[in-house]
């Protein structure tokens, strides 16, 4: 029981629930977008690239960019344009399929 009354607890309404799930909807659309748009090798190597340990996988390293991309204050005035070519200037060549 002291588990328990150790975590805390949030209540979500209806109306935070949809918008949460209306933004995880988005994320993700624009992430498989910007990956296949990209042509993004599935693989290792490009974590290194954009920042992050070797250890990630290149999908899962371009999520967290997105991720960062999206959190900044700048990000809603950006279209989607934007991003794709600010990600082709970061990655190296042998990461997009030829």
């Amino acid at each position: 029981m002291p588990e328990f009354n150790s975590r805390q607890t949030h209540c979500v309404t209806p109306s935070q629930l949809k918008r949460h799930i209306g933004k995880t909807v988005k994320y993700s659309t624009l992430l498989r977008y910007l990956i296949r748009y990209c042509q993004i090798e599935p693989g290792y190597g490009l974590a290194y690239h954009l920042g992050y340990p070797d250890y990630m996988d290149n999908h899962l390293a371009v999520a967290n960019w997105l991720h960062e991309k999206l959190r900044q204050p700048d990000i809603p005035c950006k279209p989607i344009r934007g991003l794709k070519l600010a990600l082709h200037d970061v990655i190296p060549e042998r990461f997009i399929k030829s």
